[in-house]
């Protein structure tokens, strides 16, 4: 990455607060109560059913689910957060150990970069997949330091630097790329996103998003294994 020193870096809060209004207009904004998006992942060779569900702030879950292996799972809900996955078991973590999967899953929901960052700040440029783009630090309540890649074109997020919580122990080290960007209800939703954990590469495509559906808690709810 090669600062850029012939130009003074733009205000981060000025870009985010941008890209925020061109996802969501604040009128359209209210109606993002609850989301669902379905879709394809490809990866090792099969296919898999993807289900992104959200409901308010503190509800979401990620579904996975693998011919004849089961579903992986991802979610949040008021108390914790979690992760099952076939072959792993199961990942339960609180309080600021929660907070990255808690940001992560107001991304999904398009969630306003205030809601979710104590503060930011645009630290240089950097080209990702072959787009120019700003490279924001910002800083979670909790103290987490995770990054933002802004387009400089679009001004759109194209990805976000974060460490979830390992199964092994620790947090691992990832990156979401959001691209395809396109309305629905008014509102800019990325149509295909990938998660890149070191030379793993996994591309969701989503086939369909609906904005406001009815969903009732215990469809976002952790799978009952979690529970127990």
């Amino acid at each position: 990455a090669m600062p850029i020193q012939d130009e003074v870096l733009p205000e981060a809060a000025r870009l985010l607060d941008a890209a925020d209004a061109r996802i969501a207009p604040p009128e359209a904004r209210k109606a993002l109560a609850s989301l669902r998006a379905r879709g394809t992942l490809e990866a090792m060779g099969m296919k898999m059913s993807v289900e992104e569900l959200y409901l308010g702030e503190e509800r979401a879950s990620i579904a996975i689910r693998m011919p004849k292996m089961g579903a992986m799972t991802m979610g949040i809900e008021p108390r914790f957060a979690w992760t099952t996955d076939p072959a792993m078991g199961i990942l339960t973590v609180a309080g600021a150990e929660a907070a990255p999967m808690r940001r992560l899953m107001g991304f999904g929901r398009r969630a306003p970069w205030r809601e979710l960052y104590a503060r930011a700040k645009t630290i240089g440029a950097e080209t990702i997949s072959g787009k120019e783009c700003w490279k924001i630090e910002v800083l979670g309540a909790e103290g987490a330091v995770e990054h933002l890649f802004l387009e400089r074109e679009s001004g759109l997020p194209l990805c976000v630097e974060l460490a979830l919580p390992d199964f092994r122990e620790g947090s691992l080290a990832m990156r979401f790329y959001f691209e395809d960007w396109k309305p629905v209800a008014g509102i800019l939703y990325p149509h295909r996103k990938r998660q890149v954990i070191g030379t793993y590469d996994l591309a969701t495509r989503f086939e369909s998003v609906e904005v406001g559906p009815t969903l009732e808690a215990a469809a976002v709810a952790p799978p009952g294994e979690v529970l127990d």
